[in-house]
């Protein structure tokens, strides 16, 4: 993706404590939002590309120094800070199976735990009770709880699991793209039933992906509403192939009660879960 710096007039740097601040990072670039929670309105969206500098997940440590020193107010106090990282593998746990003495071992039921990577976890209420256990590159986090000791950290996928009234179809499917990763949730009447992550590299392959998740779930396809979110290269192709076989595909992104500065008004399909990361803990 390409750099991205859009303030609205109205940012303020030193009246950060009545800000939210969500963060994403990625092995490409960096992310952030700021939402004015006086006017419940975002008003900043950046995105830092990372200048062909290879990360290694054993010392994020200069990526961080350098995000702040280019924008010296995230070291200010912020009402809230959501730190996710964009690729953490996840699973779904509920919530009376759930031991945080065993979350390794919960974990390693579906990923192994990558190199350089901690195990985090954060709950979820959803109809059902669930915890969502995550990895992310430890000196990543720890580099960042630097700066922001209070920080709250999700997966990208959190936002994707909360519902909030989205669809008047009992089965209703959500696909977040971002570059040649696809994140697929489905919620049963507003209450999360699984969610699932895949590596894609043409167009067939996310085809393949959403069609069988869909017939896991049902083989009457006119009960499904899809939602097409986030942003790929052929995010157009993906949608004429699934309008061919599905009669409710949507490009809508859905936010709960939140407000946008014109600016920012284009980015919120790409940047969806960035700018949904407070309805977490909300």
């Amino acid at each position: 993706m390409v750099e991205l710096e859009l303030i609205d007039e109205t940012f303020d740097k030193d009246r950060t404590e009545v800000y939210e601040l969500s963060i994403q990072a990625c092995l490409n670039g960096f992310s952030f939002a700021i939402k004015d929670t006086i006017r419940n309105t975002f008003i900043v969206l950046v995105y830092k590309p990372y200048s062909g500098n290879v990360i290694k997940h054993d010392n994020w440590y200069p990526v961080i120094e350098g995000i702040v020193k280019e924008f010296p107010f995230l070291n200010q106090k912020f009402k809230k800070v959501f730190f996710s990282y964009t690729i953490s593998p996840f699973t779904i746990v509920p919530k009376d199976f759930f031991d945080i003495q065993r979350i390794k071992d919960l974990f390693e039921l579906t990923h192994p735990l990558p190199e350089h990577f901690e195990l985090r976890y954060t709950s979820i209420s959803n109809g059902e009770n669930m915890v969502v256990l995550f990895a992310m590159p430890y000196t990543l986090s720890s580099a960042w709880l630097k700066i922001q000791p209070n920080t709250i950290f999700l997966t990208q996928s959190s936002s994707l699991f909360v519902g909030f009234g989205k669809s008047k179809y009992e089965n209703y499917v959500q696909v977040y793209f971002e570059e040649t990763r696809m994140t697929i949730v489905y919620h049963k009447n507003e209450k999360l039933i699984v969610a699932n992550a895949f590596t894609y590299m043409h167009t067939n392959d996310a085809l393949y992906y959403i069609l069988s998740f869909c017939n896991s779930i049902t083989d009457n396809f006119a009960s499904i509403q899809l939602n097409i979110l986030g942003e790929s290269y052929n995010n157009n192709d993906v949608v004429k192939g699934l309008n061919k076989m599905f009669g409710n595909v949507s490009i809508d992104p859905i936010f709960n009660s939140v407000h946008f500065s014109y600016r920012l008004l284009r980015q919120r399909n790409r940047y969806y879960t960035l700018f949904n990361s407070f309805v977490v803990c909300e």
